[in-house]
C-alpha cells in the first residue's frame, strides 16, 4: 500500500561531498544518489522533489559570507545554483527530466517555518512529471532582510502543495539520530517528539558545518512536522538497495533498516526558536 502522495527527499551533502572542501564532487556518489532519485521518480512520477544538501558548495558559500555586506549572501544561491545544475545533468543521463529551482526568487520566509506559497507553479512541475530540484538559499524575511535558510528547512515551502499526505525524509550519513546505550553502544532513536537538550541524543557539529548537523536536522523536521508533514532521518546507504519502500506506509519498512521519526505532540515539542 502506498502511504506517501508527495514524497521530498534530501540527499545529504555528506553523501556526495567533504563539506570542509571548496566545491569537490564526489562522482561515484553522485551517480549513485542520481540513480536512486531516479528510481523513486519512475515508481511515482510527479510525486517526488528532491532537495540536495549544500555539501562542499553550500557550506563553504556560507563560510565565505562577509557579514558586513548582505548582498553577500546571493552568493549562496548563486552556487548552489551550480550545484543543481551537476544534479540536473546526473538525472538527464538517468532520463529523468529534473527542474532547478531558485528558491529565492519563488519564496520569501519568517523564521525558516512560515513560506510564502510558491505552490501554484510548483503544482505545475510535478503535473507535467517534472521533479523539481532544490537547494538551500538566501531568501528575504518578514522585514525585508536576506537571510540563510539551509536545505534542511527548504521543504517547508511546499506545504501548501495539493497532495493530502507529504513525506519527508533527509538521507545522512547515519542511521538516524544515535545515543549511546547501556553498554556504550551507539543505538538509533526510534522517534524524536520534542527538542530536548541536544547533548543527550547529539554530537557536537563538526567543525566548518553551517547547518547545525543533526540538531539542525531534527528542529528543521519538528518545524515541518508541525504543519502536518510525516517526517524521517535515515542512513542514505540503507537506502539504495530499494527505496521504493520510502513511499510505504512506515509499519511496512523493512525491520532491519533503521530510522527515526520526527513527530509534532503540542503539549511536548519545545520551542526551536534560533535553529
Amino acid at each position: 500500500m502506498t502511504s506517501a502522495d508527495l514524497l521530498i527527499v534530501k540527499v545529504g551533502g555528506s553523501l556526495f561531498s567533504d563539506k570542509m572542501t571548496d566545491r569537490q564532487l564526489d562522482e561515484q556518489a553522485l551517480q549513485t544518489y542520481a540513480q536512486l532519485m531516479a528510481s523513486l521518480y519512475r515508481n511515482a512520477p510527479g510525486h517526488v522533489i528532491m532537495i540536495s544538501g549544500g555539501g562542499s558548495y553550500g557550506h563553504h558559500a556560507v563560510r565565505c559570507i562577509d557579514e558586513s555586506d548582505e548582498l553577500s549572501l546571493l552568493s549562496l544561491g548563486m552556487i548552489n545554483f551550480e550545484l543543481k545544475c551537476v544534479w540536473h545533468e546526473q538525472l538527464k543521463r538517468c532520463g529523468i527530466k529534473s527542474y532547478p529551482l531558485h528558491l529565492a526568487s519563488m519564496t520569501s520566509c519568517v523564521n525558516r517555518e512560515n513560506f510564502d506559497s510558491s505552490a501554484k507553479f510548483v503544482n505545475k512541475l510535478l503535473y507535467a512529471k517534472y521533479l523539481p530540484l532544490v537547494t538551500g538559499d538566501a531568501l528575504l524575511n518578514e522585514q525585508g532582510v536576506l537571510e540563510v535558510v539551509g536545505s534542511d528547512y527548504v521543504a517547508g515551502a511546499f506545504k501548501d502543495l495539493e497532495f493530502n499526505k507529504i513525506r519527508i525524509v533527509i538521507m545522512t550519513d547515519v542511521p538516524g539520530v544515535l545515543q549511546k546505550s547501556a553498554t556504550g553502544q551507539f543505538e538509533t532513536i526510534k522517534e524524536i517528539d520534542q527538542f530536548n537538550d541536544p547533548a543527550q541524543w547529539l554530537w557536537e557539529t563538526p567543525e566548518g558545518d553551517t547547518s547545525g548537523a543533526m540538531q539542525g536536522k531534527i528542529a528543521a523536521l519538528l518545524k515541518q512536522a508541525k504543519w502536518g508533514a510525516e517526517c524521517f532521518i535515515v542512513e542514505g546507504q540503507a537506502c539504495l538497495k530499494n527505496p521504493r519502500w520510502l513511499f510505504e506506509e512506515h509499519s511496512d519498512w523493512p525491520e532491519e533498516f533503521k530510522s527515526t521519526q520526527i513527530i509534532w505532540r503540542e503539549n511536548n515539542a519545545k520551542d526551536t526558536e534560533g535553529y
